[in-house]
């Protein structure tokens, strides 16, 4: 069970992942940097109740970034 875990990524999680963890019970996710479109992530966290820490408050660059 991933009940009341944390999650720790290079940044922030997309939409689409930001659902599934909070569908699986993550309580917190600690993200190295932002993701430059990570506003959909923020809200559906906040509203599940899930923690988001940011490490460095900057966006993540790679490769492709639209």
């Amino acid at each position: 069970s991933l009940e009341g875990t944390t999650l720790y990524c290079t940044m922030e999680p997309c939409r689409v992942c930001a659902m599934l963890i909070s569908s699986v019970g993550i309580a917190r996710v600690v993200a190295k940097r932002r993701y430059h479109a990570g506003q959909d992530t923020r809200d559906l966290l906040g509203k599940a109740g899930v923690e988001l820490d940011i490490l460095h408050d900057v966006i993540q660059p790679y490769e492709g970034q639209g």
